[in-house]
C-alpha cells in the first residue's frame, strides 16, 4: 500500500521506551555554595562577584577561542576519526569532514558526550561527505543532554543497523530532553528492527531542515523518523521510498511534529 508515510498513532511499546532511559540525579532542595553566600551577602557584596563573572565571560567567551578539528576518512588530520574531533573539541569548536567516506570504529556510534559543538563537511555538500556505518551501528548516538548548539551539517548517513535509530538515535533524557540540530544531511538505506529507520527521538525538539530521507526501513514503526513524545521542527525535508509496517515516512506518538514545507512521496506502508 503506498501512502503519504505520515503515521500517527499512540501504540509504540512502553518497555522499549523504559529501557532507554537512564537515571537523572534528582534537583538540589536549596541554591549551590555560589548561590546560597551570594543571597546572604547582599547587594553591596555580591556587585563586585557579579562584576567579576561578566568579566570573566567577556575575556574567556568560548566563541573568542573557538578551533577548528579537521577529519580526512584516512584518518589523518587533527584527529583520526570523527569521534576523537569531538573528544579534543570544546565549546564552540567544529569538527570539520574532508570529503570522502567514513568507515570504520570511530565514524560510526559518534557521541556528541554533550557538547556543544559542531560536526560538518568541509563541502557543505552530503553527497561528497558520507559516514558509512557498514551495518555495523548507526550514525550518531545523543544522550547527554545534547541541545541546538550539537549541530549535524552536510552529511550522508548510510547502513546504519540498530533496533532503532539506524542513522540518528536521541534517547530519553529527563527533563528538558535532547535537541540537536541537523541541516542539509542525507539518510539513505538505514535499517533497524524496531523503529526510526533513520532518526528515532524521544522526549526531543530535535531541528531538521534541508534534510532527505529515502529508502530507509523499520520492521515496525517509521521507515524515516519515530518520535515519541517530541516536538520536532521538519523544514524543507524530503521523505521518499521509505518503508515501515506503520509511517512509512513519519511515525509519531504523543507528539507535536512542527512540519513546514516537507514532501511525501512514494513511502510504503502496511
Amino acid at each position: 500500500m503506498i501512502t503519504a508515510g505520515l503515521g500517527i498513532t499512540r501504540n509504540l511499546h512502553s518497555s522499549f521506551r523504559a529501557a532507554c532511559r537512564k537515571p537523572t540525579a534528582s534537583l538540589e532542595s536549596s541554591p549551590p555554595p555560589a548561590r546560597r553566600f551570594a543571597l546572604r551577602a547582599g547587594g553591596a557584596r555580591t556587585l563586585p562577584l557579579f562584576s567579576s563573572a561578566l568579566a570573566f565571560l567577556v575575556l574567556f567567551s568560548p566563541g573568542s577561542y573557538a578551533k577548528t578539528w579537521y577529519v580526512k576518512p584516512d584518518g589523518t588530520g587533527d584527529a583520526p576519526t570523527i569521534q576523537a574531533g569531538i573528544d579534543s573539541a570544546a565549546v564552540a569548536d567544529t569538527v570539520l569532514l574532508a570529503n570522502g567516506t567514513f568507515t570504520g570504529m570511530g565514524n560510526r556510534d559518534i557521541d556528541f558526550n554533550g557538547k556543544a559543538i559542531t560536526v560538518r563537511s568541509e563541502s557543505g555538500d552530503p553527497n561528497l561527505c558520507i559516514i558509512d556505518c557498514q551495518e555495523a551501528g548507526r550514525g550518531f548516538y545523543f544522550h547527554s543532554g545534547e541541545w541546538y548548539g550539537s549541530v549535524i551539517d552536510g552529511v550522508t548517513i548510510t547502513n546504519g543497523s540498530a533496533q532503532a535509530g539506524g542513522g540518528i538515535f536521541v534517547a530519553y533524557h529527563w527533563p528538558a530532553g535532547i535537541s540537536p540540530t541537523v541541516t542539509n544531511c542525507t539518510f539513505y538505506d538505514n535499517r533497524v528492527e524496531l523503529y526510526g529507520g533513520a532518526i528515532y527521538c524521544d522526549n526531543s525538539r530535535i531541528a531538521l531542515t534541508n534534510c532527505t530521507f529515502y529508502f530507509n526501513w523499520s520492521d515496525a514503526d517509521g521507515g524515516g523518523i519515530c518520535c515519541v513524545s517530541s516536538t520536532p521542527t521538519l523544514t524543507n525535508c524530503t521523505f521518499h521510498n521509505n518503508i515501515a509496517n506503520h509511517g512509512a515516512g513519519m511515525y509519531s506518538e504523543w507528539s507535536t511534529p512542527i512540519i513546514s514545507n516537507c514532501t511525501y512521496v512514494a513511502n510504503l506502508a502496511g
